[in-house]
């Protein structure tokens, strides 16, 4: 009867942990080098610092961070109910497909890395502001040249509108682990012509905000300056819940100096300004 009786007293005690066992989340990264940087205090890139300071809040979810590929990434947002991405461009299809949060962080917009003596950008390509106008043009006037991009990456409907247009021998996809270094090294090793990346992620890249670039870059015409990245999670009742905390959390982090800081400190300072502007411009009218 005793051991009856503390086998009920153990399934009751199981069944009161499971109740309150909080719901587990799969955090999904596309750089494997992120996972040691995630709820850490050291700054690390804009993307990073700016989810750390959600992640620390968001205290009612079991979340395991992992690396997955772009593609992948893309699928199990669709094909499962617990699966969140950070620092995510929000674009019609994935709107169908997933729940976006409010705006998590800034990006100056990507621009068009190159350290070809040869390359040559004809002066009918570039606007007034100095933006090459015409991707597809621009390597068409350099035959046999290339572009590294990462497979399934958007840069904002107005730059992913240029890339469709590329033939596919003035592409060269990669699908690495650390996607934020492989583009500039492959770049610096000779296997492409140009590179596609953030001011940001460039100056990270070279660990440096003081010397200047090896690389030479300009930057494309597009409708606004800055990239906006959102939280994703999977279109079910669990990534709303995971959205709704979020946005209740970036309303309040909005306030916060650190919020701002986390953008100025890896954006070039010649940019700071307009960058805070724009992320100013962003957030008005979201604080608590």
């Amino acid at each position: 009867m005793l051991r009856l009786a503390g086998l009920i007293l153990m399934i009751i005690c199981g069944s009161a942990r499971s109740a309150v066992q909080p719901p587990t989340i799969v955090w999904l990264t596309d750089d494997r080098d992120d996972l040691q940087y995630y709820l850490s205090d050291s700054p690390y890139s804009i993307g990073m610092d700016t989810t750390n300071m959600v992640l620390t809040q968001l205290k009612e979810f079991d979340i395991r961070f992992h690396f997955a590929s772009v593609a992948r990434m893309d699928k199990q947002l669709q094909d499962r109910p617990d699966t969140c991405v950070a620092n995510r461009i929000k674009t019609p299809e994935r709107a169908r497909h997933n729940q976006f949060s409010l705006p998590l962080n800034v990006h100056l917009l990507a621009r068009l890395y190159y350290n070809n003596p040869n390359i040559r950008i004809p002066e009918s390509l570039i606007n007034d502001r100095g933006q090459v106008t015409n991707l597809r043009a621009l390597l068409d006037a350099n035959p046999g040249t290339s572009l590294a991009l990462l497979e399934g990456i958007s840069f904002g409907v107005d730059v992913d509108q240029q890339l469709q247009q590329l033939s596919a021998r003035q592409v060269t996809y990669y699908n690495v682990d650390n996607r934020y270094q492989s583009g500039p090294k492959l770049l610096k090793d000779g296997f492409v012509d140009f590179a596609l990346d953030y001011p940001s992620k460039m100056r990270h890249h070279l660990k440096t905000g003081a010397k200047e670039s090896p690389y030479q870059s300009i930057g494309l015409a597009q409708a606004q300056q800055f990239v906006v990245s959102h939280i994703a999670c999977s279109d079910s009742a669990l990534g709303k819940s995971v959205i709704a905390r979020v946005n209740h959390i970036l309303k309040s982090v909005y306030a916060e100096q650190a919020y701002i800081d986390a953008h100025l400190r890896h954006t070039p300072e010649a940019n700071h300004q307009e960058m805070k502007a724009f992320v100013t411009h962003i957030i008005e009218g979201y604080q608590d």
